[in-house]
């Protein structure tokens, strides 16, 4: 994963309003949501990953080792189970309850 430790910046949301509306956020955070561009920092110690993600809107961190399941609650508060892989060139996240 050290391939991919550091920071990005979003640089665009194609469809997000639309994703997020299919989930039954409302108006007021989806406008939030897509008045922000967050940064995202990936850091590692000891197998274990964080993946900050800093903006206006909101900034939280997620703690996880690759392969295994762990929970995160969503902006809107719902409980989605999430698993992180990594591929040849790809970090893939993996959503269930979302």
């Amino acid at each position: 994963m050290s391939k991919i430790l550091g920071s990005y910046v979003l640089e665009s949301s194609d469809n997000f309003d639309n994703f997020m509306k299919a989930l039954g956020i409302g108006l007021v955070t989806r406008t939030m949501a897509n008045k922000t561009s967050p940064t995202i920092i990936f850091t590692e110690k000891g197998g274990v990953y964080t993946m900050q993600t800093v903006s206006t809107f909101k900034s939280y961190d997620i703690n996880f080792r690759l392969g295994e399941e762990f929970d995160e609650l969503s902006s809107d508060g719902r409980k989605i189970v999430n698993a992180m892989e990594l591929n040849a060139r790809d970090l893939i996240r993996e959503l269930n309850n979302f």
